[in-house]
């Protein structure tokens, strides 16, 4: 699939979508290329926010114990991924249709790119920007979910499509809830 029909998918059951069921690549190769490269992106960004905004979001907090907070998110982000891939696929084949690993993994790498990027907010130091940036990123997953799901998964369109995107994003809504629990745990001194 070429970059530039990445947005379609947003919108679209029918374009590029059977591009990536066709060739869905190798999960190592997802895991490196489009994981580990976005998931580095709100650790980067919170290590920026460390360098110099760190008193705007928590006074109390060095900056030093900022790096361990990126860290521990990273190694969130790099596991929720697999995890979401074995729910996806175990949702879906409670549905019915087989489905492989390989294309839960990438749907399960591709959902959360547009909450990757909207860490980018952290640029801005604006709390309000950030929030709006968030939803926007989380609007992005789910919609990518839901297209992705009866697109590159084969699950039938209508109620069923729903029903299991539904599942999906319920689980999705709780890793992320998770996630940012465990980014502002440290920061609230909890």
């Amino acid at each position: 699939m070429k970059p530039s029909a990445y947005p379609r998918l947003f919108l679209s059951y029918d374009t590029g979508w059977p591009d990536l069921r066709r060739e869905a690549p190798p999960v190592l190769r997802i895991f490196l290329l489009l994981v580990l490269p976005f998931s580095l992106l709100p650790a980067a960004m919170i290590a920026f926010v460390a360098s110099g905004n760190a008193s705007y979001y928590a006074e109390h907090i060095p900056a030093s114990r900022y790096s361990e907070i990126a860290q521990l998110f990273l190694l969130t982000e790099l596991l929720s991924v697999p995890v979401m891939a074995l729910a996806i696929r175990s949702v879906v084949m409670l549905r019915g249709p087989a489905v492989s690993f390989r294309q839960c993994f990438l749907l399960a790498a591709m959902a959360p790119v547009p909450m990757w990027l909207s860490s980018l907010s952290l640029l801005v130091p604006n709390i309000a920007f950030h929030l709006a940036c968030g939803f926007l990123g989380l609007l992005g997953a789910s919609a990518l979910l839901l297209h992705g799901i009866p697109s590159l998964l084969g699950v039938e369109r209508g109620i069923e499509a729903e029903d299991v995107s539904y599942v999906v994003l319920s689980l999705g809504g709780l890793m992320w809830a998770l996630m940012v629990g465990l980014l502002l745990v440290p920061l609230l001194g909890i």
